[in-house]
């Protein structure tokens, strides 16, 4: 038989209390840094996310350059070139930060007191419904029309965008709550107390 006994409940001496320690987990791995200078070469570009950006930042370069704008009425070309420039432009920045260790952007919004986690899911789902909304409205103007294919197929790849913002979404809200649960359970179990599994002949 065993017989399980809480620490310090007899004796009189309560046991010291210490901070909750959250296991590790499969799903989250810490960066790997190595000494090439100012964690330049971190692993990111071979994590999952890391290169779901490289593959927005190409596709969206792709995107940019089959855009024909007509003559008249050529506003959803024109916004679609917008987005098709500047978003590779904003992606390769967060790229660039997460491949140096967060040391710019997340290190100054999060200093002034910015959720850089949850700025991000606001980002890729922003970035999911623009490319979505615009390249439906490329391939509602130029299916069936004698106008250059290339604006089809610039319709086609920025859903194939569309998609990726929208699965970069789902990964971090994904590790959002894996933390989330795992903080909450090592909070749980520090407040249960420190236990011993003592045998009893």
């Amino acid at each position: 038989m065993t017989a399980v006994l809480a620490i310090g409940d007899d004796d009189g001496c309560k046991p010291e209390k210490s901070e909750p320690q959250v296991p590790s987990s499969p799903r989250i791995q810490p960066r790997r840094n190595f000494d090439n200078g100012p964690g330049v070469t971190n692993g990111y570009l071979t994590n999952r996310i890391g290169r779901l950006k490289v593959a927005q930042i190409v596709l969206s370069i792709f995107a940019m350059v089959l855009i024909r704008p007509r003559y008249q009425d050529a506003c959803v070309e024109y916004l679609f070139l917008f987005v098709t420039f500047n978003a590779p432009i904003v992606t390769g920045v967060l790229l660039w930060d997460e491949i140096t260790n967060g040391e710019n952007i997340k290190k100054f919004l999060t200093t002034a007191g910015y959720n850089f986690d949850r700025l991000m899911l606001f980002y890729c789902s922003g970035m999911a419904l623009l490319y979505y909304s615009l390249s439906f409205g490329m391939l509602a103007s130029f299916v069936g029309f004698y106008n250059p294919k290339t604006n089809i197929l610039a319709g086609v790849i920025g859903m194939i965008v569309a998609g990726a913002y929208g699965y970069h979404w789902w990964l971090l809200f994904r590790e959002r709550v894996f933390r989330q649960q795992i903080v909450e359970k090592a909070a749980e179990l520090h407040q249960q107390g420190p236990s011993e599994v003592i045998p009893v002949a």
